[in-house]
Protein backbone atom coordinates (compact mmCIF):
# COMPACT_ATOMS: atom_id res chain seq x y z
CA UNK A 1 0.00 0.00 0.00
CA UNK A 2 1.61 3.26 -1.01
CA UNK A 3 0.03 5.40 1.73
CA UNK A 4 1.34 3.25 4.30
CA UNK A 5 4.60 3.19 2.84
CA UNK A 6 4.93 7.12 2.87
CA UNK A 7 4.20 6.88 6.83
CA UNK A 8 6.98 4.85 7.45
CA UNK A 9 8.71 6.85 4.95
CA UNK A 10 8.28 10.26 6.24
CA UNK A 11 6.78 9.65 9.70
CA UNK A 12 4.07 12.29 9.24
CA UNK A 13 1.52 12.83 6.35
CA UNK A 14 -0.54 16.01 5.73
CA UNK A 15 -3.08 16.37 3.51
CA UNK A 16 -5.74 19.54 2.58
CA UNK A 17 -9.38 18.90 4.10
CA UNK A 18 -12.81 20.85 3.21
CA UNK A 19 -16.47 20.42 4.20
CA UNK A 20 -19.83 22.52 3.29
CA UNK A 21 -22.24 22.29 6.06
CA UNK A 22 -26.07 22.33 5.31
CA UNK A 23 -26.29 26.07 4.85
CA UNK A 24 -23.32 26.40 2.67
CA UNK A 25 -20.56 27.22 5.17
CA UNK A 26 -17.11 26.26 3.77
CA UNK A 27 -14.60 24.69 6.45
CA UNK A 28 -11.18 24.02 4.88
CA UNK A 29 -8.18 22.97 7.23
CA UNK A 30 -5.67 20.08 7.01
CA UNK A 31 -5.12 16.96 8.32
CA UNK A 32 -2.39 14.67 9.20
CA UNK A 33 -1.14 11.04 9.49
CA UNK A 34 1.49 9.00 11.49
CA UNK A 35 2.09 5.38 12.60
CA UNK A 36 0.11 6.25 15.56
CA UNK A 37 -2.62 9.30 15.21
CA UNK A 38 -4.75 10.52 12.35
CA UNK A 39 -6.29 13.91 12.88
CA UNK A 40 -7.82 16.71 10.77
CA UNK A 41 -8.46 19.89 11.55
CA UNK A 42 -10.99 22.62 9.53
CA UNK A 43 -12.36 26.43 10.45
CA UNK A 44 -14.61 28.75 8.83
CA UNK A 45 -13.95 32.38 7.63
CA UNK A 46 -16.42 33.12 10.76
CA UNK A 47 -14.21 31.30 13.12
CA UNK A 48 -15.90 27.89 13.99
CA UNK A 49 -13.66 25.19 14.28
CA UNK A 50 -14.16 21.29 13.77
CA UNK A 51 -12.04 18.56 14.24
CA UNK A 52 -11.54 15.25 14.89
CA UNK A 53 -9.45 12.11 15.12
CA UNK A 54 -9.27 8.29 13.38
CA UNK A 55 -7.18 5.38 13.12
CA UNK A 56 -4.82 5.85 9.90
CA UNK A 57 -3.39 2.74 10.03
CA UNK A 58 -6.97 1.43 8.65
CA UNK A 59 -6.82 -0.25 5.68
CA UNK A 60 -10.49 -0.63 5.18
CA UNK A 61 -11.82 1.97 2.63
CA UNK A 62 -14.60 2.77 4.70
CA UNK A 63 -13.71 5.15 8.11
CA UNK A 64 -15.43 6.70 11.03
CA UNK A 65 -14.35 9.43 12.94
CA UNK A 66 -15.70 11.56 15.79
CA UNK A 67 -16.08 15.39 15.06
CA UNK A 68 -16.53 18.21 17.55
CA UNK A 69 -16.75 22.23 16.78
CA UNK A 70 -16.66 24.71 18.71
CA UNK A 71 -20.23 25.69 17.92
CA UNK A 72 -20.82 22.83 20.29
CA UNK A 73 -22.12 20.31 17.17
CA UNK A 74 -20.68 16.75 17.72
CA UNK A 75 -20.90 14.60 15.58
CA UNK A 76 -19.50 11.24 13.04
CA UNK A 77 -17.49 11.28 9.70
CA UNK A 78 -18.28 8.59 7.52
CA UNK A 79 -15.81 8.49 4.70
CA UNK A 80 -15.09 6.44 1.32
CA UNK A 81 -11.63 6.69 0.76
CA UNK A 82 -9.64 6.49 -2.85
CA UNK A 83 -7.95 3.22 -3.31
CA UNK A 84 -4.62 4.87 -2.86
CA UNK A 85 -5.88 6.05 0.96
CA UNK A 86 -4.70 9.20 -0.61
CA UNK A 87 -8.36 11.01 -0.37
CA UNK A 88 -12.11 10.51 -0.06
CA UNK A 89 -14.83 12.03 0.12
CA UNK A 90 -18.16 11.83 2.72
CA UNK A 91 -20.69 13.06 4.92
CA UNK A 92 -20.39 14.40 8.25
CA UNK A 93 -23.49 13.77 10.64
CA UNK A 94 -24.27 15.84 13.27
CA UNK A 95 -26.02 15.20 16.62
CA UNK A 96 -28.38 17.93 16.09
CA UNK A 97 -29.43 16.60 12.76
CA UNK A 98 -27.59 18.87 10.28
CA UNK A 99 -25.00 17.45 7.81
CA UNK A 100 -21.68 18.40 6.17
CA UNK A 101 -20.28 16.54 2.84
CA UNK A 102 -17.03 16.29 3.13
CA UNK A 103 -13.21 15.62 1.20
CA UNK A 104 -9.84 15.23 1.72
CA UNK A 105 -6.58 14.69 -0.35
CA UNK A 106 -4.74 16.64 -2.92
CA UNK A 107 -6.81 15.43 -5.71
CA UNK A 108 -10.33 15.69 -4.18
CA UNK A 109 -10.14 19.09 -2.45
CA UNK A 110 -10.56 22.58 -4.67
CA UNK A 111 -7.37 24.97 -4.02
Amino acid sequence: MVFFGALAACGKVTYPVEAVDHDGTVFRGTGYATIQEGAFSLSSEAGTTCGGTYDPMSSSKRITAQVGCSDGRQGTAEIVRDNDLRGGAGVIRFQDGTEARAVFGEDRVSG
